[in-house]
Order: C-alpha cells, then structure tokens, then sequence
C-alpha cells in the first residue's frame, strides 16, 4: 500500500478528529457560560432573599414596638 492511497482515509479521519475537538470545545465553552449565568442568578435572588428577610425582622420587631 502506497502512501498516497493512505493519505485520504488519514486526511478524512484526521478532519473529522479536528471538527469534533470544536465541537467539544464550543460545547464545553457554552456550559461554562450557562453555569455562570445560573450562578448569578442565584447570587441575585440569595442577596434579594436576604433583604427580604431584614426587611420581614424590623416589620416584626416595630410591630413589637408599636404595641403597649
């Protein structure tokens, strides 16, 4: 076997391993992105829920108050 007859089945497999490794690298990239995405959501809505419940304890403690 020559090897120019090994050359385009070695070229063709080699293509495919190229186009596959962007494949996984966009795939991977684009995790990376919704992860983040989804982290700072979640860091949002910790910082809104913690407001929330300072907001609900003095509510609490000037209904206390209030009251004789």
């Amino acid at each position: 076997m020559s090897p120019f007859e090994v050359a385009g089945p070695v070229g063709a497999v080699a293509a495919h391993i190229f186009v596959a490794r962007w494949i996984a690298a966009i795939a991977f990239l684009s995790l990376l992105a919704v992860l983040s995405l989804g982290l700072r959501r979640a860091r949002k809505q910790s910082l809104c829920d913690e407001a929330d419940a300072a907001l609900e304890a003095d509510f609490r403690r000037l209904e206390r108050e209030s009251q004789p």
